[in-house]
């Protein structure tokens, strides 16, 4: 894998009118590098790193602010069905304060917003 990645296209994977999201070719680098049983995708928007996951045959689960889920710690470990965690658990989250997504673009969920978030810490 390289630390700097470039790739002419961003892939099959997913729905490339999700706004902002992560190219599927990143997702493929990670899980055959890191070869893992699971992996949890904890802002999966369109769902390009369970396209991937289900491609290369990972256990996969995806959280996301549309399905009503935060991507808080507490949140996603409940969310696991793996006592033991996930091999990988990645997230290219919100990009802060620039989209406003719950009680804009989703419905609000509760409190754990991070694109409401009055700071980045």
């Amino acid at each position: 894998m390289k630390s700097v990645m470039s790739f002419p296209e961003r892939g099959k994977w997913g729905d490339s009118r999700w706004r902002g999201n992560c190219s599927g070719h990143v997702i493929r680098e990670l899980v055959e590098h890191f070869r893992p049983q699971t992996f949890v995708d904890a802002c999966e928007g369109s769902g390009t790193s369970g396209d991937v996951c289900r491609e290369l045959g990972v256990q996969y689960v995806g959280l996301d602010l549309h399905k009503g889920n935060d991507f808080t710690r507490d949140f996603v470990l409940a969310a696991l069905p793996w006592e033991q965690g996930a091999d990988v658990a990645f997230s290219h989250p919100p990009y802060h304060s620039m989209i406003q997504y719950s009680g804009n673009v989703y419905p609000v969920v509760d409190g754990n917003d991070t694109s409401k978030c009055a700071d980045i810490d």
